[in-house]
């Protein structure tokens, strides 16, 4: 799944008039967001997380827009990041990623998915792979633009942790299968992940443990996941934006967050969900199991902590929304 992250507005003040960014069509150009409409178009430029180049474009008049610019960046290291490039002021603040305002569901689908393999509503944890870097290179096209040193390094990086970090979560897994009884849903968040499941997660489990999990052997669209994490117990992943969406629909997650993922991940910091938050090579497998193990032992505690980090989210969206109202009335 790709999620473009959220600003939550961009403003621009002049001595006449206020140029707003609407109904704006968003590409990924050459692996830089782009975003316009037929006045205005604004760029961000990215290089291992942190941004580089922000610029926007008067397209009628032909020339780039000086002024005050308002975005909500969806983590507080970006506020650092827009400062290093001349954007600082108390209208640049931090607004979490839209994901936890997901509002699609595919029950039926879902329900028929774990009704087939015997999945019971809260009683099944989703387990979900990523590779240190997600190899685009394999199916964009002109691989990605990416050159051959590009190439060499995302597949060695990858090949070197893909088995050391995947153990971790599979300590989870067995903890999980054989003090509860209850299965696992092995499913990919990214099209590429279906093909390394069964290596990374499920070929290496005992095989006391192999007959309680569960593959999802197609991408969960985002409609059908946030109907399936809804059902879930527990939510661990290596990706970014399946805890996100556990959590919008009411689910405990883990983020197993590897440094190659960008700063993205600061979001959960900043949102205090530190205790489920997995610097990967901070941390071994029984650490991970542990915490799983404190959630299903006393999951009202567990759903409250969640709703206490939403409380705190919808509180942000208010703040910058009404915000967002200030200035365009």
């Amino acid at each position: 799944m790709h999620f473009v992250f959220f600003l939550l507005a961009v403003l621009l003040f002049q001595k006449e008039s206020v140029a707003r960014l609407s109904q704006c069509k968003a590409e990924l150009k050459n692996d830089t967001p782009v975003w316009e409409n037929s006045k205005i178009k604004r760029t961000f430029l990215w290089n291992q997380g942190a941004l580089q180049h922000f610029s926007l474009f008067n397209k009628i008049k032909n020339q780039l827009i000086n002024g005050i610019i308002a975005p909500g960046t969806r983590e507080t290291k970006s506020i650092v990041d827009l400062k290093n490039i001349g954007i600082e002021g108390s209208y640049v603040q931090f607004a979490p990623d839209a994901t936890f305002y997901i509002n699609i569901q595919n029950k039926p689908k879902a329900d028929q998915f774990l009704k087939e393999h015997q999945l019971e509503t809260k009683k099944f944890i989703c387990a979900i792979p990523r590779l240190r870097y997600t190899p685009y290179h394999q199916f964009n096209p002109n691989k990605n633009g990416w050159n051959e040193a590009k190439i060499k390094q995302v597949e060695e990086t990858n090949a070197k942790y893909r088995e050391a970090d995947h153990a971790k979560l599979r300590e989870a897994m067995i903890a999980w299968v054989r003090e509860t009884g209850n299965k696992v849903l092995v499913c990919p968040e990214m099209t590429y992940q279906v093909d390394i499941m069964d290596e990374l997660l499920i070929n290496p489990l005992p095989v006391d443990v192999k007959p309680f999990i569960v593959k999802h052997g197609y991408w969960l669209p985002e409609d059908e996941a946030a109907s399936v994490y809804a059902m879930a117990h527990t939510v661990l992943s290596f990706e970014c934006h399946s805890p996100i969406i556990a959590e919008a629909n009411g689910t405990p997650c883990f983020y197993l967050r590897q440094p190659e993922d960008t700063i993205k991940g600061q979001m959960y910091y900043d949102l205090n969900l530190n205790d489920w938050t997995f610097e990967i090579d901070q941390t071994d497998g029984k650490q991970i199991a542990d915490r799983l193990r404190e959630v299903w032992k006393d999951y009202p505690a567990a759903k409250a902590k969640l709703a206490k980090s939403m409380k705190k989210v919808q509180q942000i969206y208010k703040d910058r929304t009404d915000g967002v109202r200030t200035y365009l009335t």
